[in-house]
């Protein structure tokens, strides 16, 4: 591994293929979850278009490990990872879950493989909960495909129905 390190096109490809299962399948009957695991030997080189990708990429029933290793320096990709403050893009739109875990290989490899495997895998399960809930509690929150029922219109529909039976 050399040279400069580009997520844009990945996280393109990724949420492409996301917003094309959705469209065929519909948000209440996707089944997927897309994760992805980077690994990588230095800094991102267009971070402001990966985190731009990352905020709308937020909304979908998606997650990413980013793994660090070698001597690189990946003090700037913590701001990906969320922990502290949402990721915000250049537009000021914030992401609205966190989806990314950056692990640091070099932390973790005198410690053994169970101890980097947790830290590599440990924030998935909460990711996964809080987009499901999302989708099921606050789905104005997340990415619907065009032509299916938003969360407004499915409350007016329910009020419509209500009436419509007097």
């Amino acid at each position: 591994m050399a040279g400069p390190s580009y997520f844009c096109k990945l996280f393109q490809t990724i949420e492409t293929s996301i917003k094309e299962n959705l469209k065929k399948v519909g948000l209440d009957n996707n089944r997927l979850y897309d994760v992805v695991i980077i690994i990588t030997d230095g800094e991102c080189h267009d971070m402001d278009e990966t985190i731009k990708l990352l905020v709308g990429l937020s909304g979908m029933p998606f997650s990413a490990v980013v793994i660090g290793v070698g001597d690189g320096d990946f003090e700037k990709m913590e701001v990906l990872d969320a922990d502290g403050e949402s990721l915000k893009d250049d537009n000021g739109r914030e992401a609205i879950r966190d989806i990314v875990q950056l692990v640091q290989y070099g932390e973790f490899k005198d410690l053994g493989e169970r101890e980097l495997a947790l830290e590599v895998l440990g924030e998935l399960p909460d990711q996964f909960v809080d987009y499901m809930v999302m989708k099921d509690n606050e789905r104005h929150k997340v990415y619907t495909p065009p032509g299916e029922p938003t969360a407004g219109d499915i409350t007016a529909n329910a009020i419509e129905d209500i009436f419509a039976g007097e």
